[in-house]
């Protein structure tokens, strides 16, 4: 599991969603349950929500995912088959929804990992080109993404790329190096704060006129020859490796930094 963090989020998911299948005798799969909610993220996305009323949610569910629904009602017994709303209802009651302590009856995603890494599934299988969506939204998704494989997180970022770009520009520099292990665009006069480098390249593309404050870099490559005029103030660095290949001395400062 350890080399595979991914199958800890598989395994997470499909131990709830089988538990649900006994505690309210809900006669579907994992992976049809998993559908329903990537589709109610998707929903949430689209009317820029994270919680709603209980009834809305339920007419949501049905509407969205009627045709599983009605196979689903054909599994049980035809004198205690449930309705459409009732299986609805039996999702807005999952364990993995809970009411928001603001409003009794306003209901969403039990957290926000649970709610990112369902927006990140929907935005994945969108057939959208230019896939936007609230910025809470995309930063949910890029943190719940955090621990997925390589492959996953670069396919999120290209999902999101679009989003990306409209990001406060360390929001845009922490979903690079979240889900792509760098910087993704050249960075020429910005002051970036609190941002950890972990498993991270610094300095490809290039850095200039450029000011890093309280940030961590953790076996982190720093390419020197990418970092023109750089300066690091109060940052840590901790197994880092080093790279230089220029003629040119680098422009590079250091205060406070160990």
């Amino acid at each position: 599991l350890v080399k595979h963090p991914d199958k800890i989020v598989v395994s997470y998911f499909t131990r709830l969603l089988e538990r649900e299948m006994d505690r309210q005798d809900l006669r579907m799969s994992p992976e049809e349950q998993y559908a329903v909610f990537v589709n109610l993220a998707d929903e949430m996305v689209s009317e820029d929500f994270t919680a709603e009323d209980h009834e809305y949610l339920k007419l949501q569910i049905a509407e969205r995912n009627g045709k599983v629904l009605s196979r689903v009602r054909t599994l049980y017994p035809a004198d205690s088959r449930p309705t459409i709303d009732e299986l609805a209802t039996k999702l807005v009651s999952h364990a993995l929804m809970d009411r928001k302590s603001d409003d009794a009856d306003r209901v969403g995603f039990v957290n926000d990992f649970v709610l990112g890494t369902f927006v990140g599934e929907s935005a994945i299988i969108s057939n959208v080109d230019e896939w936007v969506a609230a910025e809470g939204f995309v930063e949910q998704a890029v943190a719940a993404f955090s621990s997925r494989e390589d492959n996953q997180k670069k396919t999120l970022h290209q999902k999101l790329s679009f989003a990306i770009e409209f990001l406060a520009t360390e929001r845009r520099i922490n979903a690079d190096v979240v889900l792509c292990g760098a910087i993704q665009n050249p960075l020429i006069g910005e002051t970036i704060t609190g941002i950890e480098f972990q498993y991270s390249v610094l300095g490809r593309p290039a850095i200039e006129d450029s000011v890093f404050f309280d940030c961590t870099f953790e076996h982190a490559l720093i390419d020197l020859s990418g970092l023109s005029n750089v300066t690091f103030v109060g940052c840590r660095f901790y197994a880092c490796e080093y790279k230089y290949d220029g003629e040119v001395k680098p422009r590079i400062f250091l205060t406070g930094c160990s």
